[in-house]
Parts: structure tokens; sequence; C-alpha cells
């Protein structure tokens, strides 16, 4: 990660924040990876921009990178994050006038899924380029730790998503007998809503839930704007009720959820996390020590109510978890 010194005592310093992807793809077994051209910089770089008010920094990536670039893209695993000053702001961008900058940029790898590649918005150039020619064609050698961090491990990786129910109604106001089907509290609804574009930079393309309203209604926003060739399995022995049933079930499910290589979300409660995670834990190796931290954070405090974690997982025989986001409901990511 790069660093730079705050600004001193008594000195204005305003963060700008952004997201961005490094598109890459594979053609006659050769990588490649894409650089967009912007003619009022003058300068070749990955695709990114400013996040939107209220914006999930994954959803700006995937949002940038398609008006940008005209591709739909799934993010990876993420790369390295770029922080650099900026010039004072001259009060044009509605900050205050003569404060100190700093532009924080989070990146993902991202795999093309789709799109025309028309380009709409400040690009007026893009080039597929092999790795090589991308460290001599950047502008910045910023930019070539992102690079580097993206080749020197599986390109392709798999992402497994958990989500834990967004607030609900809680059970001394629920008036029905049914405790499967309490609803989400208006908060709990908005969360939801804010998952939505989340759940859709990652591409979970099979999702697994407990059939719970809470459940049901957390991911239906996702639901509702994705295609048929999202496939959803309502597993009973994911809810409170049948986990706490048949809690021996579990270790089948997981394995039936893991079959294949598609991107799957796991949608559940609190008490039955703990024990999920420990069962896709105990499938893979963790190599990274920071990616053991964030996991042995998750077994010890859980995930909060609408919480969205990404384990993104090599594709290798002896596949591993390669690193570990967590996305809480305050739009805060802890990577």
């Amino acid at each position: 990660m790069n660093t730079l010194p705050s600004a001193a005592p008594g000195v204005a310093e305003a963060r700008v924040r952004a997201a961005g992807t490094l598109p890459w793809r594979r053609r006659k077994d050769r990588l490649e990876v894409l650089l967009v051209h912007r003619p009022h910089h003058r300068d070749w770089s990955w695709p990114k921009g400013k996040l939107d008010p209220g914006e999930e920094w994954a959803a700006a990536a995937v949002r940038e990178t398609f008006e940008e670039t005209g591709l739909k893209v799934r993010l990876g695993r993420p790369l390295p994050l770029s922080v650099h000053s900026l010039p004072p702001d001259t009060g044009g961008s509605g900050g205050r006038r003569g404060a100190h900058r700093r532009k924080e940029v989070r990146y993902w790898a991202a795999e093309v899924v789709g799109g025309d590649g028309r380009l709409e918005n400040e690009i007026d150039d893009v080039r597929w380029v092999t790795p090589s020619r991308a460290q001599r064609l950047a502008t910045y050698r910023r930019d070539l730790e992102q690079l580097r961090t993206l080749t020197a491990s599986p390109v392709l990786t798999r992402s497994v998503g958990i989500v834990r129910h967004a607030h609900a109604v809680s059970r001394k106001r629920y008036d029905g007998d049914d405790d499967r089907l309490r609803p989400l509290d208006p908060p709990g609804e908005a969360r939801a809503h804010d998952l939505a574009p989340l759940l859709d930079a990652y591409g979970f393309t099979r999702i697994v839930s407990s059939p719970s309203v809470r459940c049901a209604r957390t991911i239906e926003p996702y639901l509702e704007t994705t295609d048929d060739t999202v496939e959803v399995v309502w597993c009973p022995e994911l809810s409170e009720e049948g986990f706490e049933a048949r809690p021996g079930d579990l270790s089948s499910i997981v394995d039936a959820a893991l079959a294949g290589s598609d991107p799957v979300l796991f949608g559940s409660h609190g008490p039955v996390l703990r024990p999920l995670l420990k069962e896709i834990r105990r499938r893979h190796r963790t190599p990274g020590r920071e990616t053991k931290r964030v996991l042995d954070a998750l077994a010890r405090d859980n995930l909060a109510k609408g919480e969205l974690v990404v384990l993104h997982i090599g594709t290798g025989s002896t596949p591993s978890i390669l690193a570990v986001e967590r996305h809480r409901p305050e739009g805060r990511s802890r990577s």
C-alpha cells in the first residue's frame, strides 16, 4: 500500500474516494489487461472513478468500469490500495478552497463477462495488452503495484459470499406466531436495497439461503436485478430452527453448495454463521497472515446484521482462501 504523511496540524485535508478495476481476459492462453486513455489528462491508467454519495466501493468499481469501457465485469480478489496527493482544492469541486487533498483508490481484479465495449465517458481509447506491455504503457508508476499483485497470484478466483439477514422487526414487537415469517424493518429494507449492487459486483450466480422471510427479503432486491441464470436454493437447514434441529446436516449442505466453480452466496442467521464459516474454512487452506486474522475475527465477533463477507478462493487442485472482504451496513468495507 502507498502511504503519505498527513497534512500538518491545523491544515485542512480532504479525502477523495475512488474505486476501479484491472480488467483481464485470456486470448489464446495469453493473459491481457485493459488500460484506458483519458484525453483530458493525457494518460494511460486503469479504469476508475469517484464514489457516488452512499455508494459501496466495490459497486463503484464495477459501475465506473462499465461507464468508462462499456464492459461488464465481475470482481475477483482485491488489489493493493493506491493513495496519492492531489493539488489543493480550488473550490470548483465543492470542497474547501485551499484544502489539501488525498486520493484513495481501491482496486479489484475483474473478469470481463459482458458489454459491448462502447466508449461513452471521458475515455477516447482502450488497449488490451500483455502485462509486460502494460508496464511500459502505464503513465503512473503507482499503477504497477496492482499489476504486480495481479500477475504474482492466481488471476482467476472464485467468490464465496456469506450475508447475514438485514435488521428485522424485533421479536418483542412481532405479532405473528411463526418467527420464520418475521419481516425486515425499514432500515433492514433499505440495507437490502443497498446490497443489490454490491452482490451484483461479485456476480453471484448461485444462492443457497435460509427461506425465512428476513433472509429472503435481504437478497430479493438483488434477484430483481438479475435474469433467470441465477439459481436459488431455499435451504431450511440454514434457518435458525432448521440448524438447531439438525446441525449435522451443515457439512453436506456446504459440500453441495461449493460443488462447481460458480460464485456462490450463502444467506443465513447469526447463530448459523460461525459454524458455516468453520465448514468453509475446513475445506480450504489459508496461507496469508492478514486473511487468517480477518477470518479469526469473524469467528470471534460474527457478522453484523446486513453484513456481506466475500471469500476469494483460488481455483487450483488445493484451493486456498486468498483474501477476505467485509462489507458492513454503514458502508465501511474492511478487507
